[in-house]
């Protein structure tokens, strides 16, 4: 294979688009999925309204770990756009 840098740069392009449209997606994905789950376990366990702040406590906490997760894949797309960037043949 062949070192093209046009192609590096729209490769490392996309790296970054993808990392940026999944934030939102993750930090959403992980506070619904906490909301649910805490929400149902404390309903299920206690009963009565106890269970829609439970679910709302979920939904905070599964928006924080979202956004962790989120700078985690951040940060793993942006070395891999870096590893591309310098993996350049010696002319």
């Amino acid at each position: 294979m062949l070192y093209d840098i046009d192609r590096t740069r729209a490769i490392v392009d996309r790296l970054v688009l993808v990392g940026n449209n999944l934030r939102g997606v993750l930090i959403l994905a992980n506070a619904v999925l906490f909301a649910a789950l805490l929400g149902i376990l404390s309903t299920l366990m206690v009963g009565g309204a106890f269970g829609l702040i439970v679910a709302l406590i979920g939904a905070v906490a599964g928006g924080m770990i979202g956004a962790v997760i989120s700078s985690a894949l951040s940060a793993v797309l942006e070395w891999m756009a870096q590893v591309l960037i310098s993996i350049q043949p010696r002319e």
